[in-house]
């Protein structure tokens, strides 16, 4: 979890930044971390003057009036994480019976080992296209993601 930075802290990077130090050099001088203070000289360089006002531009870039919108929009969305245990259970119960791993299946169709993990824990759903590997590596009948969105499984 990153700690929030002064105001004058804030200051003196916009400071050196405009004086022409090195993110690096910045980050030593202010003790603040380089990714810290590459971020913010990537929003001043952007024109933006905080994260907040940033972080608005980017919700209304999204369709959303508004960075509370976009937030619900997300817990909303988070929310529904939980419904996609039909899929994520097929996926073990299978791996189990056919006494295979998550790597094993990550190289049969083509995707990270962590994108089969977030499949497993029902974090995130895959594309048709990876659905279809999937059950087909796995010899499950393929169902479309239409099917789980029918029954119970949200995306």
């Amino acid at each position: 979890m990153t700690r929030k930075i002064s105001k004058k802290k804030v200051q003196r990077i916009k400071k050196l930044f405009g004086e022409g130090f090195s993110i690096y050099k910045i980050a030593l001088k202010t003790k603040v971390s380089y990714y810290t203070v590459y971020g913010l000289t990537k929003l001043i360089e952007r024109g933006f003057k905080s994260t907040s006002e940033y972080r608005e531009h980017l919700a209304n870039q999204k369709g959303f009036e508004s960075l509370t919108d976009y937030y619900e929009h997300l817990a909303k969305k988070r929310k529904r994480r939980n419904n996609n245990k039909e899929l994520s259970n097929l996926i073990k119960t299978r791996l189990e019976e056919l006494d295979k791993t998550q790597l094993w299946l990550a190289e049969k169709i083509g995707v990270t080992p962590p994108c089969i993990s977030y499949y497993v824990q029902g974090t995130i759903v895959p594309t048709e296209n990876i659905l279809r590997k999937l059950f087909s590596t796995l010899k499950i009948t393929y169902k479309t993601l239409d099917y789980f969105s029918e029954n119970g499984f949200n995306m």
